[in-house]
């Protein structure tokens, strides 16, 4: 009789490992890493700064256009007064493709526009700042982003 319970916690036990085995390798092997580009940084990995900074403008009307917000990466912001905005990433020092979603977000406030996609392009980026060992430095880029009206 005492065989029976051994053998029960026996296979209950292989079936705990190999569930979270199963689990570990489900987490481990997603594809979140493609809806925003390079997965961030982690600590002890050489890491630079990426900034991306410009102007929301509306060209056909010749006319800026603030509070926009504007998305990459985890970073968000929104345009300012005069439709400048920045955003800025933290990534691995390598050649970097930095997606940009702008979407109006206050209603008729100042208009209504319609959502624009744009990338930042760092191909051999030029970094600044660096300390020599894991920080590299920053890298800057200006991107005007233009929106069009939205139609009805």
């Amino acid at each position: 009789m005492s065989r029976t319970p051994r053998t029960v916690f026996l296979l209950l036990n292989k079936l705990i490992a190999f569930s979270l085995a199963c689990i570990g390798f489900a987490t481990a092997c997603s594809d979140s890493g493609k809806e925003y580009g390079t997965p961030n940084v982690e600590y002890g990995v050489p890491n630079a700064r990426f900034i991306v900074s410009g102007k929301v403008v509306q060209s056909s009307q010749k006319q800026i256009i603030n509070n926009i917000r504007l998305t990459s990466m985890g970073d968000t912001t929104y345009s300012a007064a005069d439709g400048s905005y920045t955003l800025e990433i933290q990534n691995s020092p390598i050649e970097l493709l930095m997606p940009i979603r702008a979407e109006d977000v206050d209603g008729l406030a100042n208009g209504e526009f319609a959502k624009a996609d744009t990338v930042a392009n760092f191909v051999k980026p030029k970094f600044t700042g660096g300390d020599g060992k894991w920080y590299a430095g920053e890298a800057k880029m200006d991107v005007n982003i233009d929106l069009k009206a939205k139609t009805k």
